[in-house]
């Protein structure tokens, strides 16, 4: 497997992929979230990068220097922190440990840019994703609603 950033001729690819889990048990994405304005938003800003099997989509992760998780009152580290968004592993493969690896590989890129912490949102019903985060080392905070739902905020110091 392979950890790099997404290709141009993949972002069709990743969008079929978050498509593909919308109506799951514990997704919250739907028709109008995530879309290719925001795939377009993260491969334009570098932020896009997929987890990939002989060329083959498998995963995808998104992140950024700036966010709007930023004045969230309860984080331990303001500085040099990027947001983890948009999480996903090809349904057919879940529950294979995929999602820890996606994210240890993200956040061994952004350490090697100088990143000392990770904030991300994980939604409280989906509770494979939460124990994927705890198990990575992020720190769940109390839930607060945000875009309809109820999520964890999470922090990572790295």
């Amino acid at each position: 497997m392979d950890f790099r950033p997404a290709k141009e001729d993949e972002l069709g690819a990743v969008l079929a992929l978050y498509r593909s889990v919308i109506g799951g048990e514990y997704c919250t994405w739907n028709e109008f979230y995530p879309t290719m304005e925001d795939i377009n938003y993260d491969f334009e800003n570098a932020g896009l990068y997929v987890l990939t099997a002989e060329e083959e989509v498998l995963g995808a992760v998104s992140f950024a220097a700036e966010n709007e998780l930023d004045e969230l009152p309860f984080w331990q580290c303001r500085e040099a922190v990027a947001e983890l968004a948009r999480v996903v592993i090809r349904p057919d493969m879940q529950g294979r440990g995929l999602s820890g690896w996606l994210v240890t590989k993200a956040e061994e890129l952004l350490r090697t840019q100088g990143i000392k912490a990770v904030h991300l949102l994980a939604a409280v019903k989906n509770t494979p994703a939460c124990r994927c985060y705890a198990s990575c080392g992020y720190v769940h905070y109390e839930p607060l609603e945000m875009y309809e739902n109820l999520f964890y905020p999470c922090e990572k110091l790295l």
